[in-house]
């Protein structure tokens, strides 16, 4: 469980009563401004992430007076951490996570070797699964002749149905 809200109250407390914190003002204001930016306010996802309870006030905290920013620029502490977030969610997805639905399509992403290969997959799994059975069904068929060979090879010693009264009748 996140307790985003617990840290941005612990923050907000901080900046206003800094009397006693170790911590820059300034890098406080920017955490808070930074923690409006991941969570934005008028985002559907952040209503949902958040608890109902909180979700008016955790975004009544952290509006330092100078609003809010989405310029880079802007944060002298958090520029670089918020640079390499942004670089992460522009990147392209890779490996499985191509594979899943894009939240602004709502469809799976079409990617070019993926599909091809995942179908010929199939359809050599299937192949051999089929001419392995086939394989097997002769293999038993071949068994069966080799054992009744043996028995009549076995039978047709003088004696033998003295000695193997079970096998030879």
């Amino acid at each position: 469980m996140v307790k985003v809200y617990e840290h941005k109250i612990c923050m907000f407390n901080h900046h206003n009563f800094s009397d006693d914190c170790p911590m820059p003002g300034k890098v406080l204001r920017e955490a808070l401004e930074k923690l409006n930016l991941l969570f934005p306010p008028n985002d559907p996802e952040t209503q949902r992430y958040l608890h109902p309870s909180v979700v008016s006030l955790f975004h009544e905290l952290g509006f330092c007076g100078e609003g809010n920013s989405s310029h880079l620029g802007h944060y002298r502490y958090w520029q670089k951490s918020l640079g390499q977030l942004a670089g992460e969610l522009e990147e392209e997805p890779y490996g499985w996570r191509q594979l899943l639905p894009d939240k602004n399509l709502g469809i799976l992403r079409e990617s070019p070797a993926f599909w091809p290969t995942a179908i010929v997959a199939i359809v050599l799994a299937l192949g051999s699964g089929i001419t392995s059975t086939c394989f097997a069904a002769k293999a038993y068929d071949v068994a069966v002749a080799q054992y009744d060979l043996a028995l009549a090879q076995v039978c047709s010693t003088p004696g033998a149905n003295i000695t193997l009264p079970k096998y030879c009748l």
